[in-house]
């Protein structure tokens, strides 16, 4: 079948005819628009022939709306029944404000102050009904307007905060003062322009060049000149490009914004003719790609500034070349994981025994074993327990924690919903501890003591915080153990940046150089609680810098708390 120039692949927006590269096949569309079907997205257009947008959010932070995206590059804000959103805060109805003339009233306005009854709101200061301007010209008369002064008598306007007499001029001679057309503004007068409160000139220009003085247009506001463009405050004449070349200034595309030129590729700010090549040799400036970046020759890939042909693997072996599949990024070997940057063959078993290489579940990690658990990092088979003996594998339970055996209790915590019954308690609001999930032994998230704005536990001056876990009874004459998983990015002296473990006031676990505590890995840390049994106990997690220096780490994770006892 034949197709012209330019049309599209049925069922596929960013494939299309493109007889300089390919007169038999489709090719991959560069900079079209189309619709990746996800409302949250915007701009979208084909890159080598996939289409996708740049993802944003819709979230405002705010309890009293509801968000969503309008799928055209725009987000919805619906403000809930009873509520109104006033510059940027949300008000219940019947909220005052606006210094006492305004109500917060949503089944009349739910994004602005709706005045109340008998007052005047001018400058930003409220006014009962009948009190007077400063000047003594002026009064508050609501019935006429809330907005500005009433003249008390006849012949004059009240501007600002002056009494003007009818037919008295503006300083600058362009404005004067008309009640019959504003007894609150100038009116203006002649062919000029009154903006911000200067006469301008018909025909004087702005400071950009781009803005001039059209009474015709507007007299209280500046008209864009013909022909040119105003973008960052700059302004550029029709046909001027920007300090690349890549961009023109081209009204009838756009006055606010540089357009791209026609027929040039632009790619990190420099801009190539049609049929430049790439400097891999990968990829050409062609008419399809021409206002976007590089269009990857047939049989390539281009991938990180490198250029590599079909059927190329990378260093592990498990990734290749396949511009089917993607252009500019590897595409997985068939039959193959990769783990940690090595390469395993479909079947191949972890070492340890605990997983195997099983890419139809996943490529990237070990797939578990039927009978086995990998706790704290080590595998273990069904049936083996903990220290305490409080605890064993039970696959069919939990692959990757502790099980209490029978007979036992166990108080078990994860922080993927947080830490419900936990208290934290910080010495101050900048750093202290609290959930995150920049690091986790298992799942997304764990309890960290740090900073996660700036990445460190550092705030200029020693710092310290506590956290308890909710109280338990332990079971007389039974043992009882405390096991976590503990990563640690601070100073490894036991003087300094010191984590302990307490128990009715008592450490029970200290991190120490003697304790072998490994900087920067997650360790399984288990304590021994037999002594406190018949005890109501409550744990506590301390952590104190004991000084104001070296404290750019990380901080402190914890993950997988268990406490195990009745066994």
């Amino acid at each position: 079948m034949c197709h012209v120039e330019g049309q599209r692949a049925p069922k596929h927006a960013c494939l299309g005819c493109v007889p300089r590269w390919s007169r038999t096949s489709w090719r991959p569309l560069f900079s079209e628009p189309c619709d990746d079907g996800d409302r949250c997205t915007r701009r979208d257009l084909c890159t080598n022939g996939k289409c996708a947008g740049a993802a944003y959010s819709c979230d405002d932070g705010l309890s009293c709306t509801s968000d969503s995206c309008d799928g055209k590059g725009g987000c919805a804000h619906v403000v809930a029944s009873g509520w109104c959103l006033i510059d940027g805060a949300c008000r219940k109805d019947g909220a005052a404000g606006l210094g006492g003339c305004g109500v917060c009233d949503s089944t009349r306005s739910a994004r602005s102050w709706t005045l109340t009854s008998g007052g005047c709101l001018i400058g930003g200061t409220c006014y009962k009904k009948g009190a007077l301007a400063p000047n003594g010209c002026g009064v508050c008369q609501p019935h006429k307007t809330t907005s500005a002064w009433t003249p008390l008598f006849s012949g004059i306007c009240v501007i600002g905060n002056a009494c003007v007499k009818k037919g008295a001029k503006h300083p600058g001679g362009c404005g004067v003062c008309d009640p019959t057309q504003s007894v609150n503004v100038w009116t203006v007068a002649g062919n000029a322009c009154l903006i911000n409160g200067t006469c301008v000139a018909s025909g004087a220009k702005d400071v950009s060049g781009c803005q001039r003085c059209e009474p015709k247009q507007s007299q209280t506001a500046w008209s864009l000149a013909p022909d040119t463009c105003l973008v960052g405050g700059d302004c550029y004449k029709k046909g001027q490009s920007d300090a690349t070349g890549c961009k023109v200034c081209d009204p009838q595309k756009s006055f606010v914004a540089l357009s791209h030129k026609a027929g040039i590729c632009h790619d990190n700010g420099k801009c190539y003719a049609v049929g430049t090549s790439h400097p891999t040799g990968c990829a050409a400036c062609g008419l399809e790609s021409a206002g976007a970046a590089w269009s990857i020759l047939a049989g390539h890939c281009l991938i990180g500034g490198a250029c590599y042909k079909t059927a190329y693997k990378d260093t592990s072996g498990c990734m290749r070349c396949d511009p089917a599949a993607s252009a500019t990024d590897w595409s997985a070997v068939a039959g193959t994981c990769k783990i940690n940057g090595k390469c395993h063959a479909f079947g191949e078993l972890e070492p340890g025994g605990c997983g195997v290489c099983d890419p139809t579940v996943a490529a990237t990690s070990w797939s578990p074993l039927p009978g086995r658990c990998r706790i704290n990092g080590v595998c273990r088979q069904a049936g083996d327990t903990d220290a305490s003996g409080c605890a064993t594998c039970a696959p069919s339970t939990s692959t990757t924690t502790w099980t209490a055996v029978s007979g036992a209790s166990a108080t078990t915590e994860g922080f993927e919903k947080g830490a419900s019954g936990w208290t934290i308690t910080n010495g101050q609001s900048s750093v202290g501890w609290g959930i995150d999930s920049q690091r986790a032994a298992a799942g997304k998230q764990s309890l960290r003591y740090g900073d996660p704005a700036s990445g460190d536990y550092d705030n200029g001056a020693r710092n310290s915080g506590i956290v308890d876990m909710p109280q338990v009874a332990l079971t007389a004459g039974k043992k009882a153990s405390l096991t976590f998983d503990l990563y640690m990015d601070t100073e490894s002296s036991s003087k300094y940046d010191v984590l302990e473990v307490q128990v009715g006031g008592s450490t029970v676990w200290t991190k120490d150089v003697t304790q072998s505590v490994t900087m920067q890995k997650w360790i399984s840390v288990v304590i021994d609680l037999s002594a406190h049994a018949g005890q109501t106990i409550q744990v506590r997690f301390s952590f104190d810098t004991m000084d104001s220096t070296y404290n750019s780490g990380e901080g402190v994770y914890i993950d997988n708390v268990n406490l195990m006892h009745g066994c």
